[in-house]
């Protein structure tokens, strides 16, 4: 009876140290932010412990600081908007957050290599088959040490439907207390902390987990090089003399050229809609250059232009 009675103990700390791993006092996640013609950051904050439907979880706030590129590449002050709350909670292992007037489970930190989980999708997608719930295969799964603590981890792709569906992102790595991690700036994600799957569509904005941080938790960034309130550098004091970087032809069909009279070009990225980046090219300080555009699928990219003066250009193309 004592064995018994000490084996639930156990049990009970086991899964109230996991309650209070997720979202405790002092959690603030920032995400890395990404649009068309945008770019900044997205602050997500525990605010406060609530209740909904009887149950108890927390309430996260989400602002998201930002500034918009004009086609010369200015920058414009900083802006800022609120964005929806996230409502969440953690039991046994999994993380639930509430959407579509219900809770949901979105992060399994009990999962397995060969484990297939099941998710549904926050805003139903219309090619992704007549059920919203998607289906994730785990690829990989263990521990990680962050700040000497360890933390478990997982890796998961979707299941395709049928044989040629395409759904984005093609996986996620969720690791415990961070949720939804990815360090790459530009390859990031369609979404905040909850997983939202496309199928065959496009959308134009990427976050990626830049800082956490809490109470008991020291700050954690992706990459220290990046500021958690960084913001593109304003330009404003550049002549559009000195920014008349032309890109042609557009709509294109195997190549672009890119000129830069003033500056010469360090690389160039290109990014399709989803965020994946196809191709990066370093270029030896040349102020004509061209990229060849024969590799990749019709349809809309971001050229990502790097100047020699640390500035960062971006365009809009379409490839016929």
């Amino acid at each position: 009876m004592k064995k018994y009675i000490s084996t639930i103990f156990i049990t009970a700390l086991f899964f109230s140290a996991f309650s209070q791993k997720w979202c405790p006092a002092g959690a603030e996640w920032t995400y890395n932010y990404t649009g068309f013609n945008e770019a900044g950051y997205t602050k997500v904050a525990f605010e406060k412990d609530t209740l909904i439907n009887n149950i108890n979880c927390k309430k996260l706030s989400a602002t998201q600081i930002y500034s918009q590129q004009n086609f010369l590449g200015i920058y414009s002050d900083t802006l800022t908007s609120t964005k929806q709350p996230f409502f969440t909670y953690a039991q046994n292992d999994t993380v639930y957050f509430f959407y579509g007037q219900a809770f949901h489970a979105v992060y399994f930190l009990n999962a397995q290599k060969g484990d297939t989980l099941q998710i549904t999708n926050p805003v139903r997608s219309i090619n992704c088959g007549n059920d919203s719930v998607i289906r994730l295969a785990v690829d990989s799964s263990g521990i990680t040490q962050i700040n000497n603590e360890p933390l478990r981890f997982y890796m998961a792709h979707p299941i395709k439907s049928y044989s040629g569906q395409n759904i984005e992102p093609a996986s996620i790595t969720v690791i415990e207390k961070l949720g939804i991690y990815t360090q790459d700036y530009y390859n990031g994600y369609m979404f905040l902390m909850v997983p939202f799957f496309s199928c065959n569509t496009a959308l134009e904005q990427t976050y990626s987990l830049r800082c956490y941080k809490d109470d008991s938790f020291n700050l954690y960034q992706t990459n220290p090089q990046i500021a958690c309130s960084h913001l593109p550098t304003s330009i404003h004091n550049v002549s559009s003399q000195n920014l008349s970087v032309r890109v042609f032809p557009n709509p294109a069909t195997a190549h672009i050229n890119i000129t830069s009279p003033h500056y010469d070009i360090q690389k160039v990225t290109l990014f399709d809609l989803f965020g994946k980046q196809e191709e990066t090219i370093t270029y030896n300080n040349s102020k004509e250059i061209l990229v060849n555009l024969s590799n990749l699928l019709g349809g809309v990219y971001f050229v990502h232009i790097h100047l020699e003066n640390g500035h960062t250009l971006i365009y809009k193309v379409s490839k016929e």
